[in-house]
């Protein structure tokens, strides 16, 4: 099977061979100049050109697991490890760490470009990142057991109203600079394309990948 995450306020779509579902996956989402890569378990399965901003809104909250506030689609599945960093952490195809939950990558783990850093299995789904963002967790999203990559548990979202919100934070205003968004998800499934993280108040304002 196929699925297919995009990054829509770039106008594009970034099509990908692996099937993602039922299993834990490495998702990186890369922008290093006007390139921006997609990379799924350190492997480059598409690249854009993109030589303009991608769209910030000061208004509105940074969602994980939905695009608009309180709105679908709605993620269903576990995802762990989730960074935000303002630099290019891959150029080029990579192996993702396995070998333990922290550090996230051995190389960069909570570095001054570690913008927003979920590891989300802890006693709380809390920012470790010197940013020390305050999440609000909505619906029923928790840490579960159920679902492991790291440290015996992961955050979990049931498919209906769970996400994760931030307030806005200008870690997060990309504009035309380098990026990186990256995480382990566990889809249980992809029906209707659930999304990943949104900043996402309108159709002319927005950026979401899912």
């Amino acid at each position: 099977a196929t699925t297919e995450i995009y990054t829509l306020s770039l106008h594009d779509a970034l099509p990908i061979s692996t099937d993602i579902r039922n299993a834990w996956h490495h998702v990186a989402l890369v922008k290093n100049g006007t390139d921006i890569d997609l990379y799924i378990d350190g492997i480059s399965e598409a690249n854009i050109t993109f030589s303009g901003s991608v769209n910030w809104d000061s208004s509105m909250t940074l969602n994980i697991g939905s695009r608009y506030t309180n709105a679908t689609p709605w993620l269903t599945g576990n995802i762990s490890n989730f960074s935000i960093s303002n630099v290019a952490r891959y150029t080029a195809n990579f192996t993702p760490s396995t070998s333990s939950y922290y550090p996230l990558d051995w190389k960069w783990d909570n570095d001054s470009n570690v913008k927003l850093l979920l590891h989300n299995d802890g006693t709380a789904l809390m920012d470790s990142s010197a940013s020390g963002h305050t999440p609000t967790l909505n619906g029923n999203v928790a840490r579960s057991s159920v679902q492991s990559k790291f440290g015996g548990y992961s955050a979990t979202f049931d498919g209906t109203g769970d996400y994760l919100s931030f307030p806005d934070s200008d870690d997060w205003n990309f504009s035309s600079n380098p990026f990186t968004i990256s995480c382990w998800v566990n889809y249980d499934t992809i029906t209707n394309q659930p999304v990943i993280i949104a900043q996402s108040p309108s159709s002319s304002t927005f950026w979401f990948l899912r």
